[in-house]
């Protein structure tokens, strides 16, 4: 198809008028990049994502959305004509029109080539705001904005990406040409985000903050006085720290941050403060110091690096910036009201998240920024709100309640179970952890009820929901796994007799979800009857060893468990395929349990309880490479509103890189991912004859991989997922 430019920015504003004029401007736009398809994301079977990558071209993609919507009925008010009310001033937009069924006014900017299109945003936002000084305080998403350019610069990318993203402008990007005569409008995704690879948050990535909200007068006479007496204890919350949660939240937004806040109450029985509210912000540098690590960024990426490196070790910025601690104290006017609060406890996330599992009782959360954005949009998924009841409380709960915030915060890192939708040994111990625990404390509760055992109880609860959500998830989605006789139910008061759902629930998992596999029974049982072993070591109570017996419970299981993966190892090794990360793991848990390099398996009888058990974080992360994961049989996904332009950029960066191995990865959960295709340390020469048409698929839905060459043709029809598939390379 030959595709001509225009003479002049007249030749092309004249045909934009008459499109306009004679309301066919819509008609002449062709939808290549696909936007409109990218941006129906009103399915019940696709979920939302957090991904950091997908951020400004997700939004970028819903903006342009908007302004297709908003091209037809247009009423054009002026073209090239000064529109500035202020006299010896002149601001000439192209085109001025307003979409009376939006009540919307729609700016365009014509240029000829990048070189002029540089200044095509500053101009657009110069008219933006001399409409608003003739029409006051119009919604910025009532504005419209449509630049329109046959060349794309960086720079143009750039600021038209910040803007959408970061300014919540809505701006369409087109590319025009002439074909056979007649006006051609091709819409354009602007591509500026550097993909960071990061597609969890780093754990250090969330500073926070807590706003300790002391008694009044804690440290007066009177009011120790008034503590002890009975008549004046109240457990009542005063609405105004309630309010507070709501400032704090607006704040963060108006503030252009992004972060959450949880409310809770101090159950630990000691201290000045009954209520607390714990402040979170995200860290760039975390992002960056992740990225520099991977080699995503490299010193070559531009003189900033250097520097940025330099100011990193200097000063080793955490991320308890003015943003974050200006949005935790902004509700101080009302909080002094009620209490005396004193921001304290500069610290991350993941640090508070042990702590307040023991102590605390959350009672509310809030999110904002683009957090905020994502918490919203997840509870109102047609897909969340259909198969994820139980997160949902039965679909009465929204990101306020901590039984869907909680896990919603938790969703930003890398999931502690069922990562990618496998179902590893490692994944069956996690899960008996939550099941043994959730048991432990009912019983416990029901034999002596105590606020201490409420609190592990309900953050415990927490857990097991989401875990138990994304096990059902899995069990519909595979053929080989069938349903209960009759749905499990599950309690949230813990005096509720519910023994019998729960033994009806282990058997099972053991035969059903587990697929029969004596592995993941025995890691299951280790953590089921182990938990209170685990809950110990995991939340390092000082100065208290773990009781010898509670040990000796689990030893036998414990011992036959690391037998089986040493077995794995050795036979590996002896068949000369330790590669990658297997001889460095190996080695470490071997060193742990203290057996020589040539030890015989015999010798694993002797290792003692305690050595087990301080070897078995290690022992669990060298079993994920080598035991095989419960199999799961999957029917063919369906591929609705694939982004197949970003997994492309994804691949050319990869391979920008020296990554030659970049691949598309199609994981257990149905989701389709960008990454390496052969494991750390293998090289391979992978034969590809044609980079721009093929690309390396690595097919790992059904719980292992099976890797071959295709063409981004064949994936993008399905094809290429197909069992019947043949490979287009040897």
């Amino acid at each position: 198809m030959t595709r001509n430019a225009f003479a002049t920015e007249e030749q092309l504003q004249k045909l934009m008028v008459r499109a306009i004029a004679k309301d066919e401007l819509s008609n002449f736009v062709l939808d290549t990049a696909q936007i409109k398809s990218l941006a129906n994301h009103d399915s019940d079977t696709m979920f939302p994502q957090f991904a950091i990558d997908h951020l400004v071209r997700l939004a970028s993609i819903q903006a342009g959305a908007k302004v297709l919507q908003s091209l037809q009925m247009l009423v054009l008010l002026t073209g090239d004509k000064n529109v500035s009310a202020t006299a010896g001033e002149v601001l000439r937009p192209d085109i001025v029109c307003i979409n009376p069924e939006r009540q919307s006014v729609v700016l365009f900017e014509l240029k000829k080539t990048a070189q002029t299109g540089r200044q095509a945003l500053t101009e657009l936002l110069a008219y933006e705001q001399e409409i608003k000084n003739l029409l006051p305080l119009v919604c910025d998403y009532d504005f419209s904005f449509v630049l329109v350019s046959p060349e794309w610069s960086p720079l143009i990318d750039h600021a038209v990406s910040g803007a959408i993203a970061w300014s919540g402008r809505n701006i369409l990007c087109l590319t025009p040409s002439i074909v056979k005569k007649k006006l051609c409008l091709e819409t354009r995704i602007p591509s500026a985000w550097k993909i960071t690879g990061s597609v969890y948050f780093p754990e250090d990535a969330i500073p926070s903050v807590t706003v300790c909200l002391y008694r009044k007068d804690a440290y007066s006479a009177e009011r120790r006085a008034a503590d002890t007496s009975v008549e004046n204890e109240t457990d009542e919350l005063d609405l105004r720290i309630w309010t507070a949660l709501e400032v704090i939240a607006r704040e963060g937004d108006r503030s252009g941050g992004h972060g959450f806040a949880l409310l809770w109450k101090d159950g630990g029985g000691f201290g000045l403060t009954d209520y607390n509210i714990t402040v979170c912000g995200l860290a760039p540098f975390a992002f960056y110091d992740a990225s520099r690590k991977s080699g995503v960024i490299g010193e070559k990426d531009g003189w900033l690096v250097e520097k940025l490196d330099e100011y990193g070790r200097d000063y080793d910025p955490a991320g308890h910036s003015d943003a974050l601690i200006t949005t935790a104290t902004a509700a101080y006017p009302l909080l002094k009201e009620v209490s005396d609060p004193k921001v304290e406890g500069f610290s991350t996330w993941e640090a508070d998240r042990h702590v307040l599992r023991r102590r605390s009782e959350p009672l509310l959360c809030e999110f904002w920024g683009v957090l905020g954005d994502y918490a919203r949009s997840y509870v109102m998924n047609p897909a969340v709100r259909k198969h994820r009841r139980n997160t949902l409380r039965n679909g009465l709960g929204d990101w306020r309640d901590p039984s869907v915030g909680l896990p919603l915060i938790q969703s930003f890192t890398r999931p502690e179970i069922f990562f990618e939708g496998e179902v590893r040994c490692s994944d069956a111990f996690r899960l008996g952890l939550l099941i043994g625990f959730d048991r432990m404390l009912r019983l416990n509760i029901r034999d002596h009820d105590h606020p201490g055992l409420r609190i592990r109880f309900k953050w415990n609860r927490i857990e097991l929901m989401t875990a138990i959500d994304e096990m059902r998830l899995l069990a519909d989605a595979a053929e080989n796994v069938s349903p209960p006789d009759e749905p499990f139910r599950f309690y949230d008061d813990p005096l509720h007799d519910d023994d019998d759902d729960n033994e009806r629930l282990l058997r099972w998992l053991v035969k059903e979800f587990f697929g029969g596999s004596s592995n993941h029974h025995l890691f299951f049982d280790i953590g089921l009857n182990g938990c209170l072993v685990f809950d110990e070591r995991k939340q390092g109570l000082s100065g208290e060893p773990i009781p010898p017996d509670w040990v000796e419970k689990i030893a036998d299981h414990l011992r036959e468990a690391t037998a089986r993966v040493l077995y794995v190892y050795r036979q590996i090794e002896r068949e000369g395929g330790l590669w990658g990360a297997l001889p460095g793991r190996y080695d470490l848990l071997r060193r742990m349990l203290g057996l020589r390099k040539n030890y015989a398996m015999n010798k694993v009888a002797d290792i003692s309880a305690p050595t087990l058990l301080s070897a078995w974080d290690v022992c669990l992360e060298a079993s994920d490479l080598v035991l095989d994961t419960a199999y799961h049989r999957h029917a063919d996904i369906a591929l609705t509103a694939v982004d197949w332009v970003w997994l492309q950029q994804g691949i050319a960066e990869m391979r920008e890189r020296g990554e030659a191995d970049a691949g598309v990865i199609l994981l257990p959960n149905g989701q389709l991912v960008t990454g390496r295709v052969l494991p750390i340390g293998v090289n391979l020469n992978l034969k590809i004859d044609s980079p721009e048409e093929q690309v390396p698929f690595l097919d790992r839905s059904h719980g292992f991989g099976l890797m071959r060459i295709v063409t981004w043709a064949d994936l993008k029809s399905g094809e290429a997922f197909k069992p019947s598939s043949k490979p287009d390379a040897k």
